[in-house]
């Protein structure tokens, strides 16, 4: 019996399987940089929609025009919002306004609509409730992809012929430590997505 036979012999699940793993491990990476990404994205958003961040002001809507979606048959087509556009007036009178400010919408404005907004640039968010919930509501979204991807590069599990999830939670390194971690960051953003899903 040679020192390899021996190694084959002790060595766990996960350690003879890891050319299996690798394809989840790489989508794992992804899901982080994509979670990380959006999550900074719904943060600014909801900085922007709480009037923490940008110029504030109100934008007086001139028309809005449908977001329009056509499905794969081409025969469907359903309203995806709106964009509206039209003057934005900053709270402070010494500066200027923009006559071509645009802003997306949920729901159809009339011309006429004063909008509170906020200026980024030259980008406009609406600021109030709904458009802060929504912002943070996406941000706990991002919050379980977080985990998520963190569960795929750890484990390795998420590719086409990988490991089983139930092989993956049982063989999770320190699982004893990190079981009880991965589910408290995805149950924190289950119960805040829902929650603020229902203040929108």
């Amino acid at each position: 019996m040679t020192w390899r036979t021996v190694l084959t012999a002790f060595a766990r699940p996960r350690d003879r399987d890891t050319p299996r793993r690798l394809p989840g491990r790489y989508f794992g990476l992804v899901l982080i940089a994509l979670s990380l990404s959006l999550g900074i994205y719904f943060i600014d958003q909801a900085l922007l929609a709480t009037g923490h961040k940008g110029t504030h002001g109100t934008l007086t809507v001139a028309r809005c025009t449908e977001n329009l979606h056509t499905g794969n048959s081409g025969r469907s087509t359903q309203i995806r919002g709106f964009t509206c556009s039209g003057t934005f007036r900053p709270a402070d009178s010494a500066a200027s306004p923009d006559p071509s400010a645009e802003f997306l919408s949920q729901s159809r404005r009339e011309a006429g609509d004063e909008v509170a907004v906020q200026r980024d640039g030259t980008s406009y968010t609406r600021t109030g409730g709904e458009a802060a919930w929504s912002a943070v509501t996406g941000a706990f979204v991002t919050l379980i992809t977080l985990t998520a991807g963190a569960f795929c590069l750890l484990t390795g599990f998420g590719g086409r012929w990988g490991p089983r999830f139930s092989d993956c939670w049982e063989l999770m390194p320190s699982g004893a430590v990190l079981r009880p971690v991965f589910l408290s960051f995805a149950g924190f953003g289950v119960i805040g997505a829902v929650i603020c899903f229902c203040l929108q």
